[in-house]
């Protein structure tokens, strides 16, 4: 019975998942053809109607959990922190090339007190 159960049951999870594979291979256009051939397609009138000046300018930027905070600098280590990096900006910034040195952001220009300490 043990035995018999387990193998219904192995069949059972078999066929699921390549059903799931199945179907999550499969074009989700109705008309004929391959998928990759309509996805080929897709991408050329994507490409065409950006450069014919759409205005389509949206970004899609998929996180795994939603932030606790927006607020600039409540969130260090998390996606809150992504998501402020992309809208806040700053006054300077480090340089990629050379982290050492300090490079303009919003602010324009800049300068140091005579004692050194703004």
């Amino acid at each position: 019975m043990k035995k018999a159960f387990r193998k219904a049951f192995a069949v059972t999870l078999s066929a699921t998942l390549a059903l799931s594979v199945l179907a999550g291979c499969g074009s989700s256009d109705s008309g004929s053809g391959s998928g990759a051939s309509a996805d080929a397609g897709a991408a050329d009138s994507a490409d065409a109607s950006a450069s014919e000046g759409s205005g389509k300018t949206d970004l899609q930027i998929i996180y795994t959990a939603e932030p606790s905070s927006l607020l600039p600098g409540s969130e260090a280590v998390s996606n809150g922190h992504m998501i402020q990096c992309n809208i806040y900006d700053t006054l300077v910034m480090e340089d990629p090339a050379d982290r050492t040195n300090i490079i303009p952001g919003l602010a324009e220009s800049w300068e140091y007190s005579e004692d050194g300490t703004t």
